[in-house]
Order: C-alpha cells, then sequence, then structure tokens
C-alpha cells in the first residue's frame, strides 16, 4: 500500500483518485508505471518525498547574482531550461547541504548540461577542450571557460581526493560526449558488451562528480567516511536517471539510450531491461547503505539524496512522470517550489523582483498564476 499525502493505492492499482488522471501515454505507460512504483518501494524511499526545501529562494538568488554577469551566448529560452535543471537539481537533491554548495552544484550543472547541447557547443568546440584545458589555453566558447573556473570554485567546497574526481569525471564527460558525437558509439549486440555500455554511461553521466557532491567537506571532512560507497553509489544515480527518464524516451521514440542498448545486447523488450535494471538498483541501494552505516551522518546524506533525487524526476514536467505517476507530482506541497523555481528562470521580470525584495515574496504572489511550459532538453547527465 502506497500513501501520497490523503491518497491511498497499491502497487498495481492506483485509487481512484489518482486513477482519474493518468495519462494514456504510451502503450507501455500501465508496465512502466508497475515498474517505477515496485522501484519506490523496495529502496524505501517513498516516506522520505515531499520534504521541505526551505533554501530554495536563497540559493536561486544567489547563483543569478553569479551567471547573471556572464555572457554565455545563450538565447533567453536555452538559459531559463538549462537554469531551472541546475537549480532543481540542487535544491531537490542536495537540500541538506549549505546554501553555497547548493549554489555551486547549481551552477556546475547548468554549464555541463549545456555541453551537451550540439546547437550551442559544436563538435569542434567540444574537440578542442581537453587539449586546452591542459595547455592552459583559453577555451573557444565562454560556457567552457566557466566550466573551467568553476571547477576551482568547487575545490572550496569539497576534500581534495573529491575535488580531484570531480575534474576528472568533468574530463571523462567531455571525453564521452566528443566520441559519441564524432563515431556515434560502438554498436552493441551481446551480452558480453555491458561492461562497455556501462563504462560510457558512468562517464557521460558524470556520475562520479554528482556522487561526491553528496559529501561537501563542510558537513564530511574526511573523504575515508563515505569513498568506499562511490562506486555503487555511482552506477546508482546513473541508472536511476535511466529508470525515471525511460517514459519520457519512450514517448519521443528515442532509442539511443541505455535501456534500450541494455534490452539489445540481451535480445529483450526494453520493459524486461528496466525490470533488471531495477532489480540491479535496489542491489546497489543496498550495497551503499551497507558501507555507509544504519545510523551515520555519511547514510543520512544518501538518503536524502536518492530521495531528492527521485523527487527532482517525479515533479520536473521535463520527465512527463505526471502521466504515470500523478500521486506523486500533482498531490506533493513541494511542487509549489519547483514551480516557482521553472517560474523564475522563465521570466526575466520575476528574477529581478525577487533580487530586488531579497527572496521575501510569499507565495501568494505566484498563485492562481499559468506557469509556462517546460521543455524537455536532451541532457543525458543523470538530470
Amino acid at each position: 500500500m502506497i500513501v501520497i499525502g490523503r491518497f491511498t493505492g497499491s502497487i498495481t492499482a492506483p485509487c481512484a483518485e489518482v486513477a482519474s488522471v493518468i495519462a494514456p501515454g504510451t502503450p507501455q505507460s500501465a508496465e512502466i508505471r508497475e515498474i517505477l512504483l515496485q522501484f519506490l518501494h523496495r529502496i524505501g524511499v517513498t516516506g522520505l518525498l515531499d520534504s521541505d526545501t526551505p533554501q530554495t529562494r536563497l540559493v536561486t538568488q544567489k547563483f543569478f547574482d553569479v551567471v547573471s554577469s556572464w555572457d554565455l551566448e545563450l538565447s533567453d529560452k536555452d538559459h531559463a531550461k538549462y537554469a531551472s535543471v541546475g537549480l532543481l537539481i540542487a535544491t531537490r537533491s542536495y537540500r541538506y547541504a549549505p546554501v553555497d554548495v547548493q549554489v555551486a552544484i547549481a551552477i556546475y550543472t547548468f554549464l555541463c548540461i549545456t555541453c551537451d547541447d550540439p546547437g550551442i557547443l559544436p563538435n569542434d568546440v567540444i574537440r578542442d577542450f581537453a587539449p586546452r584545458f591542459f595547455s592552459g589555453s583559453k577555451q573557444r566558447h565562454p560556457i567552457l571557460t566557466h566550466l573551467v573556473e568553476h571547477l576551482a570554485v568547487l575545490r572550496e567546497h569539497y576534500a581534495t581526493f573529491s575535488a580531484n574526481a570531480i575534474a576528472v569525471s568533468t574530463l571523462d564527460f567531455i571525453n564521452a560526449e566528443m566520441f559519441v558525437r564524432d563515431e556515434g558509439g560502438a554498436e552493441v549486440h551481446r551480452p558480453e558488451a555491458l561492461g562497455y555500455i556501462d563504462y560510457m554511461r558512468w562517464k557521460n553521466g558524470v556520475g562520479e562528480a554528482f556522487v561526491v557532491f553528496i559529501w561537501p567537506k563542510a558537513l564530511f571532512p574526511e573523504t575515508r567516511t563515505y569513498v568506499q560507497a562511490i562506486p555503487a553509489a555511482v552506477a546508482f544515480i546513473c541508472l536511476c536517471n535511466d529508470l525515471l527518464s525511460f517514459h519520457k524516451e519512450c514517448k519521443a521514440g528515442e532509442e539511443d539510450n541505455y535501456v534500450s542498448q541494455h534490452a539489445a545486447i540481451f535480445h529483450q523488450s526494453a520493459t524486461h531491461s528496466l525490470r533488471d535494471i531495477v532489480e540491479r538498483m535496489v542491489s546497489l541501494d543496498r550495497t551503499v547503505k551497507t558501507l555507509l552505516g544504519d545510523t551515520t551522518p555519511e547514510r543520512r546524506a544518501w538518503d536524502s539524496y536518492v530521495a531528492g533525487y527521485i523527487e527532482f524526476h517525479l515533479q520536473s514536467p521535463r520527465y512527463c512522470l505526471k502521466e504515470v505517476l500523478p500521486e506523486f507530482s500533482l498531490f506533493c506541497s513541494s511542487t509549489f517550489e519547483v514551480s516557482f523555481v521553472i517560474r523564475l528562470t522563465q521570466d526575466a521580470n520575476l528574477a529581478g523582483r525577487l533580487h530586488r525584495h531579497e527572496c521575501t515574496a510569499t507565495n501568494s504572489e505566484f498563485e492562481g498564476q499559468a506557469l509556462p511550459s517546460s521543455e524537455p532538453t536532451d541532457a543525458y547527465i543523470p538530470l
């Protein structure tokens, strides 16, 4: 039995109120819904969803204090689209972290996902990133220039090992992006290729960076208290994004993703692969929890991160999950904060009002106002 607010339903059958708003979606929608609910139930996350995030507005203000002075050669539409993702992932997934850490994560995410857009950063610019990074030469696009500079900012918030891991993970991400753009990746047909699709997914998912973000040095000064859990955590969060993105990708007819590759190498349906991936994720989550211990601060940070990361997907319009899991995306009080950030990043006047009032705006200022649609991106990092 699942309870979300006043709504109660079984794993496979939603209550009447929820069933009435489930969209038809794709032929696989009902099966995807069942798989997702089983996953949420098995990792024990439902009771942690919909947590308060009182720092959202302050983080948003500080984010714009930094990036509003940058000329990133982005259209207003792209700037809003990617800023909202960066802010939401930081304020949902890392809500327990100090404000300045959340701001730093939001900026890093914002910069990384713009790198994933060929319409913003052409292939030749991506290809030149690593040589210019190692030679210390100026990057060919301001987004990459700020990304390199921001790696130094992140060193202020993370222990040396973690800060180095973030830098290496960033280079791996750009390298994987370059390879896929230039050569389209390798064709996969055999089960033995699982190691390859994992290898590429952890790289183009920036998995290690987003995992070590969980434990900032202000709260976790000793790397040894969590380092053993990093490998399993990296696999978990990348697969979590694949699982929670699949409905959106299925609707769009996309097949260049981890689930489709997994299905191809094992010669099975995509939903069969989804079930296999859930089994693997449950095992990975158990491994992380065992390594971190039952009552440690590191474990509590992991639990909060996982809940926030899943909540981000459930409530963000870009993943279309309200079509299959409306009880999570429609009936949670914290949906307001998600809507607030999306609205803010798409409305320059509203952002200006927030800045002038120093985040003193009340909820009533936004009540009854229709939100602009949040157009999905093709970003493949774990967002």
